[in-house]
């Protein structure tokens, strides 16, 4: 699932105040989110109101953004390996949205390597 749902993953932004009931919701459905799981810095916003520059290039780690466009997945069968948003300008110079688009890589399992839970 992805998508600008204008707001951020927690509902106090920057990573406190605990889950947002939008991302709450879908976390209870079993989705999680790509740019949470990251070991490395993302970026800290996806909003930037034709600004761009300075918001581009501010990161943090996965647990304090407040990003508005989010790329949410569930299964076993993917490991996500990246989460960036695209900070280019186009041809004439100005950026094409007030939104940075975001992008996520994910590795495949083989359905031969998923782990099951046993029967019981």
């Amino acid at each position: 699932v992805m998508g600008d749902f204008n707001c951020a993953q927690s509902w106090g932004g920057f990573g406190i105040g605990g889950q947002g009931i939008v991302f709450a919701t879908l976390v209870a459905a079993g989705f999680q989110s790509t740019s949470d799981a990251m070991l490395s810095e993302v970026p800290r916003y996806s909003f930037h109101g034709w600004k761009g520059d300075q918001v581009a290039a501010d990161t943090c780690s996965a647990s304090n953004h407040a990003h508005v466009d989010w790329i949410l997945w569930r299964g076993n069968r993917l490991i996500p390996q990246r989460f960036a948003a695209i900070t280019t300008r186009g041809s004439d110079g100005t950026f094409p949205s007030d939104h940075f688009p975001v992008l996520a890589e994910f590795a495949i399992v083989s359905p031969h390597h998923v782990r099951r839970k046993p029967l019981t």
